[in-house]
Parts: structure tokens; sequence; C-alpha cells
């Protein structure tokens, strides 16, 4: 099982909600026709919401994601400009492929 997690700043959307955890992944499910499946959220540093999304290949499986977020916005925000997007196939160590240009990785705590 991989792992893609979309880490958002609530101060980069221009309508900050926390109802995003939950659109997200229905928006990402049915744009997949559900290969990737929500894998739940969590926050870090008190302000980072990273949305968790499950999947069988997460190298092949971000594209969709990517294009279905450049292509709706979520509770009226682009998320795609809002984000960093990673993927894993140890949920814990995220290897950075949005923004294109970013590169490294980011890691965070299992939950």
């Amino acid at each position: 099982m991989g792992h893609i997690a979309i880490r958002l700043l609530p101060s980069n959307l221009s309508l900050p909600d926390v109802d995003v955890r939950y659109e997200i992944p229905m928006l990402v499910a049915k744009a997949t026709g559900d290969r990737v499946r929500d894998d739940g959220y969590d926050f870090i540093d008190d302000d980072v919401m990273i949305i968790y999304l499950a999947c069988d290949d997460p190298s092949f499986e971000v594209h969709d994601v990517i294009a279905a977020l450049r292509s709706n916005e979520v509770c009226g925000n682009n998320i795609l400009n809002a984000s960093v997007i990673g993927i894993s196939t140890d949920a814990t160590t995220f290897s950075i492929v949005h923004p294109a240009n970013q590169g490294g990785e980011f890691t965070v705590t299992p939950w």
C-alpha cells in the first residue's frame, strides 16, 4: 500500500475551511474511480493540515490527484496552488512531487 500526502497551510488558502479535510478525499476518490482513497488527516505544528490518501501505486496515481486538484476548487479554494504534495511507500517519509521545482521530502509521525 502506498500513500499520497497533501500538506496545506491554511494561511495559503483564500477561504480557509477545515471541511477541505473531507472534501478533498471525496473529490479525489471520485476522480480516480476510488483507486485513491481517504486515509485520514492530521495537524502538525498547530497550523499545517496533512490529508492522507492511500493507493496501490502512488507514483502513478499522484498524477491523477494533481489533475483533479488542478481542475476543481474545493470549498472555494485552489488547493493545488496552496499545497505541497508528496508520495510514500512507508507512510513516514514523503518525496515531494508538487510543486515540481521544490524537490526534497517531508516526514510525518505515523498516524
